[in-house]
């Protein structure tokens, strides 16, 4: 993935964001005040744009690209954790260079 540019919506990256998290599509729903077909719909949006066979993996291309932030994501992500923080961080700083 790494030098392909990916577009996403803010709204993409919002619920990226959330999901990040482990949020159910329910949750990410009730935090965006949207429907949850409608989670469903940038759900594979942001499958299909970042090639990603699952939500994790959604997630780990956004990070690589550089479209989400370690320190954007909720509390309850397990890459917030500070052991698996370091890891990634480095993992992400030789994989953009």
């Amino acid at each position: 993935m790494s030098g392909t540019t990916v577009r996403l919506t803010e709204r993409e990256r919002e619920v990226l964001r959330i999901m990040a998290g482990g949020a159910t599509d329910a949750e990410i729903a009730h935090s965006c005040g949207i429907a949850v077909a409608t989670v469903h719909t940038h759900v594979n949006a942001l499958r299909r744009k970042l090639r990603a066979p699952n939500r994790t993996t959604a997630v780990v291309h956004g990070l690589v690209l550089g479209l989400i932030a370690l320190d954007q994501l909720p509390l309850t992500c397990p890459f917030t954790q500070p052991a698996v923080a370091a890891r990634w961080h480095s993992r992400l700083s030789q994989a953009t260079g």
